[in-house]
């Protein structure tokens, strides 16, 4: 045990396994008394030392009546022990028999609770799972003091069991069973029933005398007890030194506060079938946009439900395509207290797929995540209830086993990692608490680790961690969606009010430059009117005459309307400048926030790099040094032997070589090279030289031509790559449990005059992903996988250096889904090769 905290949690499970309504703890840290017993110097002797809140005094007895025969060899002795400090946790459960208490509870390490390893634990009278196994609860106090008393009576019982040792007594005992344990009994005249474990002598008084301190373990103890699902049959209460502290839950005041929540279930499809699916469900407050720490999206985000309390951005959100397919469901509730719900439904298959380790299913279970934005708008819109440190006085994302806590690390769900490399509108750690709800009836196969510290890391809990990471993923991306959907909605806005639709960004940066030397015409066109002006008047205050002076002003208003026509033509050329600003302003935003996310990954690239140019110098050293190995070796009795092992060295060689290779394409020195390519004997000389591969995974690749060759001018590694990216997806989703089976699994590559399309007869592409599949870190793999949803970005953009496009055709297959993808070569056609 490595706190206060974890021990007093271990003697409250046995309480809650003893089917008690309720657990008292009471903690005074000025309560004093003695504790005596008698019995012969062989046996205490050596037991005489005291502890800072203990003291031990040995003395003769007056009066001897035990049970040991009393001699001189062997002379009666006394101990009297005197404490300070004491801890009674008390439980109105079943109690513990006479023999319970000698066989049980007083033997190290035994339970009458265990039971076979991998097996669920029977209930108990109640319905309840047993929690502890391995007499943790009693070993624990070894933490809080120095006497452990064990007062228990079973109900309808004449006698309250007792027994009480020292802890103290262990670092001076030779064997276990030379330490001295009273056991006794006395009459249960007030009919009590249940179980006190009275710990005395406490160790550190002074900290359990510090109100802060003592506040702290009160509500640590309080958040080991489920603050979301409270235990409504099981309460418990806390007093330290007279002082009660009640138990911070999360109450619906608490969580009303939420502008964000996420619930989930893992469970059993249904029917007959044994396989197990994630159901996620999001759910979003108005509030969810108008709290932010920027006051600018404050207040653009208050202007857009200020107006008609969001309806139109409600709709034009369930109308988005780009967001309303990457769900299965997204419902909205104008004027509700959640106005937009999401749900989404992952296979267990699909969110361990790739995962190099071993994993096991947990079983069903539940939890939920919270969401506050604590931002300047917080207080109105979160309200004063929720705040910072009332969040993490909860306990952040709690695991619960039966609905006491188990202790996890401070981040175990890694929500840093989105503060540092996510989008900002990810969930933070300060800012989100939550839980996921375990069972020892559904999760018996998750095994606490001895010391209560977390789980045993093996291939359930491993199963459960990518679960618990699928949840956290999910609820990044979809309230990411939600607050970029405002953003792109505010965006048409700005652009329609600016007659900008249609207006591309190329346009839009043509427009501006236009209207840039427009402005700095009309401001010397400006410049020169008040020239003229100036030395017109001048001129025309010199003339005496009426008649020459209206002449004068005659020619000069002549002039001055041919300089306005003029102005106002430079003027007309900028009609479209706050159009293409808007323009450009959102590309511009768009641009740096592609930028944002890209630098992480641009890291890697650049160490991969370098990584490439090492390995292709350490490949050749293998490749002479194997065939150094081979002359040198020829004809002695060893070639044989050792033939197959270069072998191996040669394929994984080969292998590193082609991996490399496909670094190649981004390389400088490789890019700009442009050459003269047939398509379709390009793409079969790519199946060709992957036909091993290929066949080991029982996919058969083919080339068909139409209308003739496609011969293009063009960079070979770009091409590459770009042909690459889109067999190796095929070649993933082959691999897919709703894939053709081995042998029946195909790719082909159909090329007529213009370009090629890539198909396969898989799964086909998810239907919510397919008006986002080109953008970026978008990807239906798990997190195992490699892929990082860059693959089908990198090739979009490669292939735009060219004037070339990529698209997925709208023909479905057989489920349903699209599957083609097209790429437009025609711009780079050799037309005189063709």
């Amino acid at each position: 045990m490595t706190d206060p905290e974890q021990a007093i949690l271990e003697i409250v499970k046995n309480a809650y396994d003893a089917d008690s309504k309720d657990c008292t703890i009471e903690v005074d840290t000025r309560a004093t008394g003695t504790l005596e017993h008698t019995s012969v110097a062989s046996v205490l002797s050596r037991f005489g030392e005291s502890t800072d809140t203990v003291e031990a005094e040995l003395f003769a007895p007056e009066e001897y009546s035990g049970q040991e025969a009393s001699d001189e060899s062997d002379p009666p002795l006394s101990r009297k022990l005197s404490y300070t400090g004491k801890i009674c946790i008390r439980d109105q459960g079943d109690g513990l028999s006479a023999e319970a208490v000698r066989d049980s509870w007083l033997v190290v390490s035994n339970s009458i609770k265990r039971v076979e390893s991998g097996m669920p634990k029977p209930k108990t009278d109640e319905g309840r799972t047993p929690l502890g196994d391995k007499g943790l609860g009693r070993l624990g106090t070894m933490r809080l003091g120095d006497i452990l008393l064990l007062r228990s009576a079973q109900e309808g019982s004449s006698t309250i069991n007792i027994a009480w040792f020292r802890w103290k007594d262990c670092d001076g005992a030779e064997t276990l069973d030379t330490i001295p344990v009273q056991i006794s009994a006395e009459p249960n005249t007030g009919g009590f029933k249940g179980t006190e474990v009275i710990v005395l002598g406490l160790n550190d008084l002074a900290k359990w005398r510090d109100e802060r301190r003592a506040a702290e373990i009160a509500f640590s103890i309080a958040a080991i007890v489920s603050p979301f699902e409270s235990i409504k049959t099981f309460p418990v209460s806390v007093r330290i030194d007279g002082k009660s502290y009640d138990m911070e839950q999360v109450t619906s005041d608490l969580l009303a506060q939420a502008v964000s929540s996420f619930d989930f279930k893992f469970q059993k499809d249904d029917g007959q079938s044994d396989d197990y699916h994630l159901l996620a469900k999001a759910t979003f407050r108005q509030s969810v946009f108008t709290a932010s720490a920027n006051p600018e999206a404050v207040d653009r985000a208050r202007s857009v439900f200020s107006k008609d309390h969001g309806k139109d951005f409600l709709a034009w959100l369930k109308q988005s395509k780009k967001l309303n397919k990457k769900y299965d469901s997204l419902e909205i509730s104008p004027g509700g207290d959640w106005v937009i719900e999401i749900k989404d439904r992952t296979p267990f298959s699909r969110i361990i797929k790739g995962n190099q380790s071993v994993i096991g299913n947990p079983g069903q279970f539940s939890g939920a995540l919270h969401y506050f934005n604590f931002g300047r708008s917080g207080p109105a819109a979160a309200g004063s209830g929720a705040t910072s440190a009332r969040l993490k006085r909860v306990g952040g994302i709690a695991i619960l086993r039966d609905g006491f806590r188990v202790r996890a690390g401070d981040d175990w769900l890694d929500l840093a990692r989105s503060m540092t490399s996510g989008s900002t509108y990810h969930l933070r750690v300060d800012n989100t608490i939550g839980y996921f709800a375990l069972s020892g009836e559904h999760n018996f196969r998750l095994t606490e680790k001895s010391d209560r510290e977390g789980f045993v890391g093996d291939q359930y809990y491993r199963g459960f961690e990518e679960i618990a990471k699928k949840c956290r993923d999910f609820s990044n991306k979809a309230q990411e969606d939600v607050r970029r959907g405002l953003d792109q909605y505010l965006r048409e806005i700005e652009i329609s009010e600016n007659n900008a639709a249609g207006m591309s960004s190329k346009a839009a940066v043509k427009t501006v430059k236009s209207s840039a030397s427009s402005i700095n015409a009309a401001a010397k066109t400006v410049a020169a009117i008040a020239e003229t002006q100036r030395t017109a008047i001048a001129t025309l205050n010199s003339k005496v005459s009426p008649v020459e002076r209206a002449d004068e002003a005659l020619g000069l208003a002549q002039q001055n309307l041919a300089t306005m026509e003029k102005l106002a033509a430079d003027f007309d050329k900028m009609r479209d400048l706050a159009a293409a600003g808007a323009v450009v302003a959102q590309e511009i935003g768009m641009r740096s926030e592609q930028v944002a996310a890209l630098v992480e990954s641009a890291a890697v690239g650049l160490a991969a790099r370098g990584l490439t140019h090492e390995l292709h110098t350490h490949l050749s050293e293998i490749e002479r040094s194997t065939s150094l190995i081979r002359k040198t070796l020829q004809g002695t009795e060893c070639a044989e032997k050792i033939r197959l092992q270069l072998r191996h060295i040669d394929l994984a060689r080969r292998a590193m070589s082609g991996a490399a290779a496909q670094i190649d394409p981004m390389l400088p020195r490789t890019r700009a090279v442009k050459e003269q390519l047939d398509v379709a004997n390009f793409i079969g000389e790519y199946f060709a030289a992957r036909k091993s591969d290929l066949e080991r995974e029982g996919t058969r690749a083919e080339v068909v031509r139409l209308d003739g060759a496609l011969v293009v001018r063009m960079n070979r590694n770009r091409l590459l790559q770009v042909v690459d990216n889109l067999v190796l997806n095929s070649r993933y989703w082959l691999q897919d449990d709703g894939a053709p089976e081995t042998g029946h699994r195909h790719i082909t590559a159909t090329v007529d005059s213009r370009g090629f399309t890539i198909s396969d007869n898989g799964p086909g592409v998810e239907p919510k992903l397919e008006e986002t599949l080109f953008e970026l870190f978008v990807t239906e793999k798990p997190n195992s996988e490699v892929g990082q949803g860059l693959g089908l970005y990198i090739t979009t953009q490669l292939l735009q250096l060219d004037g070339c496009t990529i698209e997925l055709l709208a023909e479905r297959n057989a489920k349903g889904r699209r599957h083609q993808f097209r790429v437009d070569l025609s711009k780079l056609v050799d037309t005189k090769a063709n």
